[in-house]
């Protein structure tokens, strides 16, 4: 503000000096009265300033009031923010899902008792009878077993030697049923053994007539050719000899003639158990022939 009022004062001013100057400079050129003759002088004039210029220099001159009384603007107020709407109300209820209804139960039938099971003793339970432990007299066993097949035998034949007359004079006098009393005792011994037991002694019987067989075996001469030959052979219970016939062939003849000319020269065999009820029983022997 105060420079504004510098310039409008100063301006004008200014201006009227060099206007004062510029008459001032122009007076003794355009021959003004009273100023020639050898004794003239210098004159200036001077002229008032206009009433614009003089209310200009005393505002210029003079010192601004100081501003006590400032107003002060008001402040602007802040504006409120919107009021949100409580958290509880904007919260929308939670509705618990409708429980189905519990089905009602009817009543339970009763369970029909079942029946006491019968109580089994294990004391009456058959169990087979133990075996018993081959005889450590006997031959041992080769590497191959017999094929032992038992057979339906007729029924046992007693030979009788021929009696000389002393003794068919005491069985006209009542003693011929003592034999018959003793081929009872022994027929009912026997079927007090268990068929465990029967099966037992007959394989250790059978094992003992394999093992004679063994010791009369030998490859033929003059032959050639190897296989097994087969022989079953039947046997009574004194150990003799009944039959013997080729089950299944070794593939060459000569081999098969030796094998059974084996059987004959191994008998008689040993005789059976006492066990064993059978008059006779037929058993399965292999013969193994290779060229050595």
């Amino acid at each position: 503000m105060r420079r504004l009022l510098d310039i409008a004062l100063f301006v004008p001013l200014a201006a009227g000096i060099h206007v004062a100057a510029f008459g001032i400079a122009s007076g003794p050129m355009g021959g003004a009265p009273g100023a020639g003759g050898a004794g003239g002088e210098d004159l200036v004039t001077l002229a008032a300033a206009p009433h614009s210029m003089a209310e200009l220099a005393r505002d210029w001159a003079r010192q601004p009031a100081a501003q006590t009384d400032l107003a002060v603007p008001d402040r602007p107020q802040a504006a409120q923010a919107p009021r949100l709407p409580d958290a509880e109300r904007m919260a929308a209820p939670v509705r618990e899902p409708a429980r189905p209804a519990r089905p009602e139960l009817g009543e339970v039938p009763p369970v029909a008792e079942m029946p006491p099971r019968p109580s089994v003793s294990r004391r009456n339970a058959s169990l087979p009878g133990p075996r018993e432990a081959p005889h450590a007299d006997g031959p041992s066993r080769p590497d191959h077993a017999p094929d032992i097949a038992s057979r339906s035998s007729p029924p046992p034949v007693t030979r009788n030697a021929p009696a000389s007359e002393p003794q068919q004079a005491r069985r006209a006098k009542g003693t011929e049923a003592v034999p018959q009393a003793g081929q009872a005792a022994r027929a009912a011994a026997a079927p007090s053994l268990s068929s465990a037991m029967r099966g037992q002694l007959r394989a250790e019987w059978g094992g003992q007539i394999l093992g004679r067989v063994t010791r009369h075996h030998r490859y033929p001469r003059g032959a050639t050719a190897q296989g097994v030959a087969l022989v079953e052979l039947v046997v009574d219970r004194e150990g003799n000899l009944v039959s013997a016939r080729l089950l299944r062939s070794a593939g060459d003849a000569t081999l098969d003639r030796a094998a059974l000319a084996t059987v004959h020269r191994a008998s008689p065999f040993p005789k059976a158990p006492d066990g064993l009820d059978r008059a006779r029983d037929s058993f399965a022997v292999p013969l193994r022939y290779e060229r050595r």
